[in-house]
C-alpha cells in the first residue's frame, strides 16, 4: 500500500491532501497540496501538521488517518445496552493505535473492529 497523507493547515483550519514533498531544501520542508481540483500550492510544513493514513477503512469505507476521532460500540453480553466509546488515532512505537478517551489506554488499530470516523483532533469534541 502506498500511504496517503493529509496536512492540517492551522491558518485555514482545514485538511488538504498531500501530493508530494521536498524534504528540507535549505528553506525547510515543502509539501505540495491540492486545495481544489486543478489548484495546487507548495507550503511550508513547519507550522502545519502532517498526518498519515493507517491504511485501514472505517465501517463506512472512509480512510482512517492519524489524528482522527473515532467511535465504536463496546461488546457487551446479550440483553445489556450497547455502549459507545470514543478514541483518537495516534502513532506510537512504530505503529498506529487507538487511544481511548475514557481512560487513555492504548490498543493496536487491528484489535478494535466496527470503527466509525466521527471527526478529528483539531476540532471541538461533540
Amino acid at each position: 500500500m502506498i500511504p496517503n497523507y493529509r496536512v492540517w493547515i492551522k491558518k485555514d483550519k482545514k485538511y488538504y491532501l498531500v501530493l508530494g514533498y521536498v524534504k528540507d531544501d535549505g528553506y525547510g520542508t515543502q509539501i505540495l497540496i491540492s486545495k481544489a481540483e486543478l489548484e495546487y500550492e507548495w507550503i511550508d510544513l513547519d507550522d502545519n501538521i502532517l498526518e498519515s493514513s493507517t491504511g485501514e477503512p472505517d465501517r463506512n469505507g472512509k480512510e482512517i488517518f492519524d489524528g482522527d476521532r473515532c467511535s465504536a460500540d463496546a461488546d457487551v453480553p446479550e440483553g445489556m445496552e450497547r455502549t459507545k466509546f470514543y478514541m483518537s488515532v495516534i502513532f506510537v512505537n512504530g505503529g498506529f493505535c487507538f487511544k481511548l478517551e475514557q481512560d487513555g489506554s492504548l490498543y493496536p488499530i487491528d484489535v478494535i473492529k466496527d470503527i466509525e470516523v466521527i471527526g478529528h483532533i483539531h476540532e471541538e469534541k461533540p
